[in-house]
């Protein structure tokens, strides 16, 4: 599994393949995963508030303990995903 260290001050990954990348404890706060691949990623812990999954592919993905304050997952593919936010106030 690839590991992100840090994550660029603009927080676009629109459309990009990011299958199996490990973003826990990631702040990702405002970023932008509209319809991009991540399968099988580690978003455990991450600050994802307001962060827009439009469409994505979260397939067996797992969002464990991560902050979900106004998250976008409209249209967003979440089967076989581990979601138990910590926070998850407003997700649409």
């Amino acid at each position: 599994m690839e590991t992100v260290t840090e994550v660029k001050a603009v927080k676009s990954f629109y459309k990009q393949k990011l299958n199996f990348t490990d973003f826990s404890g990631q702040n990702l706060a405002d970023a932008d995963f509209r319809k991009a691949d991540l399968i099988g990623c580690n978003f455990n812990n991450a600050d994802l508030s307001y962060t827009n999954f439009e469409g994505a592919n979260l397939r067996g993905a797992t969002l464990i303990r991560s902050r979900c304050f106004r998250t976008n997952f409209k249209d967003a593919c979440l089967m076989y995903a581990k979601f138990e936010p910590k926070d998850a106030f407003g997700v649409t």
